[in-house]
């Protein structure tokens, strides 16, 4: 079993990590960035290396996150949930999420989100 730091490590890399891929930034571009190797910022975003304060500060800088929402819920949830294997796994969420961020028109948000229940609600019928 997993001590509750680690689980910690893991929820903490696990929301840099979402941060990053929504902001379109791969891992050699933000570690270069940092002045670290991927496979320190890989080890990071696993919760496998713990992040020092410092790294954490610079992390969130370039993330553009604030340090606190990283800590949001953190002890009132139970710390192995993660999202489920599907949605982790699948590369088209992140830019999808992305591109939808950058719809500024409320309605066009709107109006696209109803589309695609639509099309998820017809997909289930068939």
């Amino acid at each position: 079993m997993q001590s509750e730091g680690t689980d910690i490590n893991t929820r903490l890399g696990s929301r840099l990590r979402h941060r990053r891929l929504l902001l379109g930034m791969n891992q050699a571009t933000l570690s270069k960035q940092l002045g670290i190797s991927f496979q320190q910022l890989q080890k990071y975003e696993k919760g496998h290396n713990r992040i020092s304060a410092a790294s954490l500060f610079e992390l969130c800088r370039a993330n553009d996150i604030d340090i606190h929402s990283l800590y949001q819920d953190v002890m009132d949830v139970d710390l192995s949930s993660a999202p489920p294997k599907s949605l982790r796994d699948d590369k088209r969420i992140y830019p999808l999420i992305s591109n939808f961020n950058k719809i500024s028109s409320e309605k066009l948000r709107s109006d696209l989100s109803a589309l695609i229940a639509s099309i998820a609600n017809e997909v289930l019928t068939i």
